[in-house]
């Protein structure tokens, strides 16, 4: 009898160890990209989430009315955790939480008192809720487990937490300290207030507050990322007695005592676009001096705010880009940019862009006409492809199980979503050169030595191209006859193959995907579209 009920209880212990979930519990993250949007024929009850590839393929979706969400809001809705489920805010009669496997099934919600304002989940599948009360008031603040059990809920200190609704404004850093961020009221002026929570019981583990507003209207907040130096950026504007009626943006980097870098912005900015890097870089995406059409990407040294980088995703004059997340492997930037191209009634463009923060090569992919409303077709607000994940949440973690940290990964340019991207191994970028007429540029990259023991396996080269209407093949060596170049960087680690003699016009529409592997089996892949 005793055997019985232990092998009884095992059992028990085992399912739910994985509830509500069936198979694998830790199943390896996707490499993929999440949109959100409201599919066409009803408005705004129609909330689906989009599944891309970094292909810009539509891979899959899920529709959200069965939860019954009528839209999407704004807060950051989204979090991604280490055994590959995903937390994500969703509707219901008291407020909902909805889990799904990484591969975009909806597996169930949970309700919540309140609506749901915010989330960030930890490296343990937590999740970390905000709710927000009628009037606006912020709070409670639950953590709850992957089996959809309430840990705590704080609401005794709401009134601690802030004055205002948090929008998108929780954080955890690598400590697994959760940070929110909403306002305080002095004088009926806002103020931002960021206060630092512990994350076993919800207790206020300090506050802080930001009054660097110059005008009536006070300080706000706009945005709160963390920072992989377990500090948290914090993005707040407010009025400058020079420019009058004229936003700036400050940027503080804090630790819940001391602010460790600062700086204002008065150049233009887009609401909720900043993001850190691995290497505590901010980017962010800027555009006329009202920050109301954004167009350019911009990375930031916050020691000094001084612009180091740029990159122009400019369409038209109407371009906005709500939100900009960065690609797993840090080398890439996916962002989506919209154009308004008719006023009566409202209609806009908007594509999904994939951007090389290494060779500045942009592809693209149209969304309309399917998805309609232009405020909730945006990328999965929160942690749309993962790389939070992997440089905040759970920077220790080996997701792929390749041998390697998840920050080893990304600090070094790698996937560490894939087992076969991992350092040491090789890389590949396509990219056309504009002053030869578009032509291709494929470049090598390989630690090793591209021709050293253990560089490229030369028999692997491959260049697939791919067009919907004639279908596709390999045409590395097809391509050969019109080399013009080779050149090899002085250590050897790189070279680049220049196709002078194969110069695209605009518009092929083909599809090209560069791979190679090295000779420890470690592979590379880079995809474009030939110019559009």
């Amino acid at each position: 009898m005793k055997l019985n009920a232990m092998a009884t209880l095992a059992a028990g212990l085992l399912y739910f160890s994985c509830f509500p979930f069936s198979g694998n519990c830790n199943a390896q993250v996707q490499d993929q990209v999440f949109v959100t949007a409201l599919g066409s024929g009803s408005l705004y009850y129609h909330p689906l989430l989009l599944r891309f590839d970094r292909k810009l393929h539509l891979i899959g979706q899920v529709d959200f009315t069965s939860t019954g969400a009528t839209g999407w809001g704004d807060g950051q809705n989204f979090a991604i955790t280490p055994s590959g489920r995903i937390w994500i805010q969703t509707g219901c009669p008291l407020g909902c939480l909805g889990l799904l496997y990484n591969s975009g099934t909806l597996i169930g919600t949970i309700p919540q008192a309140g609506t749901v304002y915010a989330l960030v989940a930890d490296k343990f599948n937590n999740a970390f809720v905000v709710s927000t009360q009628s009037g606006g008031q912020t709070g409670p603040f639950r953590k709850v487990n992957i089996h959809g059990q309430i840990v705590f809920t704080n609401s005794t200190s709401t009134a601690g937490f802030a004055q205002g609704y948090p929008y998108n404004r929780l954080a955890i850093t690598p400590d697994g300290t959760v940070w929110l961020g909403g306002h305080h009221f002095v004088s009926s002026a806002e103020h931002p207030r960021l206060v630092k929570l512990n994350p076993q019981n919800g207790n206020i583990l300090a506050t802080q507050e930001l009054n660097w507003g110059l005008g009536s209207g006070g300080t706000s907040f706009v945005h709160i990322a963390a920072s992989p130096l377990n500090n948290v950026l914090i993005e707040s504007n407010g009025l400058v007695s020079a420019a009058p009626n004229q936003s700036a943006y400050e940027f503080d980097e804090m630790d819940g005592a001391n602010i460790s870098n600062s700086f204002q912005w008065t150049k233009g900015l887009s609401n909720l676009s900043c993001i850190v890097d691995a290497n505590n870089k901010y980017y962010m995406s800027i555009g006329d001096t009202l920050g109301l059409v954004a167009h350019q990407i911009v990375r930031i040294d916050p020691a000094t705010g001084v612009v180091e980088q740029s990159w122009e995703l400019k369409q038209s004059s109407s371009t906005h880009i709500p939100f900009i997340c960065l690609g797993p492997t840090g080398e890439e930037i996916y962002a989506i940019r919209q154009d308004l191209i008719s006023n009566n009634p409202p209609s806009y463009k908007r594509q999904l862009v994939k951007l090389s923060l290494v060779t500045g090569q942009m592809s693209w992919i149209d969304l309309t006409p399917t998805y309609l409303d232009s405020s909730t077709t945006t990328l999965a607000n929160g942690d749309p492809s993962g790389y939070v994940l992997a440089n905040c949440v759970d920077p220790d973690g080996d997701n792929d199980g390749d041998g390697y940290t998840n920050k080893q990964e990304i600090l070094a340019g790698y996937n560490p979503f894939d087992a076969s991207s991992h350092p040491g191994g090789p890389k590949v970028y396509i990219s056309y050169d504009k002053t030869q007429g578009n032509a291709l540029v494929l470049t090598y990259v390989d630690p090793d030595g591209i021709l050293n023991p253990g560089g490229l396996d030369l028999n692997t080269f491959s260049l697939y191209a791919y067009s919907p209407i004639y279908g596709g093949g390999d045409i590395f060596w097809d391509a050969a006859g019109y080399l013009t170049a080779i050149n090899f960087s002085p250590d050897g680690t790189k070279v680049d193959l220049v196709y002078g003699n194969l110069q695209l016009p605009a518009g092929l529409g083909y599809e090209l995907t560069a791979s190679i592997f090295d000779l420890s089996g470690a592979y590379a892949w880079d995809w474009h579209f030939t110019p559009q």
